[in-house]
């Protein structure tokens, strides 16, 4: 999106910040220690246009784990490395209606869609399935870095154990779905 108005679209990204910023409701993830620490009153956001042009505000420069929002990137990559089709096989097209992380998959045994963790959890297993899972990873991030006008990605090996630790429910998706052969042919654990 080339955005002729860089200076005037800037403006009124920093109008919507501002305004945003004021709603201090909510609170960091409970449910995973590492994030639980994570201070609440961070904020920051950073645009770039496909021309290069580059708006940050706020507490932008913070690292931060991107957890969910990597969940419609994670389903685009397996879209483009096989097709709609394929990707739609194994993930559904419609809203669940139902919590995130919920045990639940549709009336055809798949995950309602690619943005709940079941769906995501799939998308995951279509991306080069062929590759062992350093090349797979290093694939992912590469594409982080691309779509982040270069910047380097990091992995945070304290947040990977945290959500370990407590990632019973994704587990027991997994299996839900392997043990329903909602999975394609090429997973085997």
């Amino acid at each position: 999106l080339i955005i002729p108005d860089w200076k005037n679209f800037a403006g009124e990204l920093k109008e919507i910040f501002t305004e945003c910023e004021k709603n201090t409701s909510g609170q960091t993830a409970q449910y995973i220690p590492q994030l639980a620490a994570v201070p609440p009153e961070q904020f920051g956001i950073s645009v770039t246009s496909i021309d290069s042009q580059q708006f940050s505000h706020g507490d932008s420069d913070e690292l931060f784990c991107v957890q969910s929002c990597c969940k419609p990137i994670i389903y685009c990559i397996a879209i483009e490395l096989t097709s709609h089709e394929i990707v739609h096989r194994h993930i559904g097209r419609e809203p669940s209606g139902r919590n995130f992380n919920e045990l639940a998959l549709d009336k055809n045994n798949l995950p309602h869609n690619p943005l709940i963790n079941a769906g995501a959890i799939m998308a995951c297993s279509l991306i080069l399935p062929e590759k062992e899972q350093a090349e797979k990873f290093d694939y992912v991030v590469n594409v982080w870095k691309d779509l982040t006008a270069g910047f380097q990605p990091v992995f945070s090996n304290p947040t990977y154990l945290s959500e370990l630790e407590t990632a019973d429910r994704n587990f027991c998706l997994g299996y839900l779905m392997k043990e329903k052969g909602s999975f394609p042919p090429h997973v085997d654990s």
